[in-house]
């Protein structure tokens, strides 16, 4: 059932241009992995936002990336004093071919500091993206805090390439995540489980559910 935002996000980074993208749905949806399997190939940063402080999690982001770099020591943290440096990094690796970054959870970025975060982005994006090979994916599990990152009243209204949120599985897409089963069997499955994929994922082939059918 991920297929259309498969191809719409592998053709984000076919573009060639600044593209700002945003994904956000629960908890277990397929977020991460949709993601790792639509970038496959491309030049992909992968960031993973804790439950900590921005600045903290600017420090892990800096370590994250070293392996990018031309000249690994440049990541120094006092180089980096606002989440405006971060964003202006990536502008930077972009000028050496097409990039792909993501920075998940990101929610866990916008609390706890006195940095408008967005706002940071916003004027990098606006006056250092431009004509820049730069796929920047937003993704997070907070569904209304990333909702209103598409706001009117949000400094990235109107900057958004492509938004999306992604949702658990409707039962037919779900049955194919518990193959050679009974269809009794399978919408069971479906009743106690959902259309969660992780807990979907969970249920191994030929497995003995105690159901009794």
């Amino acid at each position: 059932n991920r297929e259309h935002e498969l191809r719409e996000l592998r053709a984000l980074a076919a573009r060639g241009e600044p593209v700002l993208a945003l994904l956000y749905g629960r908890r277990r949806v397929g977020k991460t992995y949709l993601l790792d399997h639509a970038f496959r190939g491309a030049r992909y940063f992968y960031f993973l936002a804790g439950q900590t402080t921005a600045e903290l999690n600017k420090r892990e982001l800096l370590s994250e990336i070293k392996p990018m770099l031309e000249h690994p020591e440049d990541t120094a943290p006092e180089l980096f004093p606002s989440w405006r440096h971060v964003f202006r990094l990536f502008a930077d690796l972009a000028k050496a071919g097409p990039l792909v970054v993501v920075l998940d959870e990101f929610q866990n970025l916008m609390g706890g500091t006195d940095e408008d975060i967005p706002s940071q982005l916003m004027a990098v994006w606006d006056r250092e993206v431009r004509n820049l090979p730069l796929l920047l994916v937003l993704c997070g599990s907070e569904v209304s805090t990333l909702q209103r990152l598409e706001d009117g009243a949000g400094p990235l209204y109107g900057r958004w390439s492509w938004a999306a949120r992604l949702r658990p599985f409707a039962y037919h897409h779900a049955a194919e995540m518990v193959p050679g089963r009974h269809l009794r069997e399978k919408a069971l499955t479906y009743g106690i489980l959902g259309g969660t994929p992780r807990f979907l994922a969970a249920v191994r082939p030929g497995e003995d559910l105690g159901m009794r059918v």
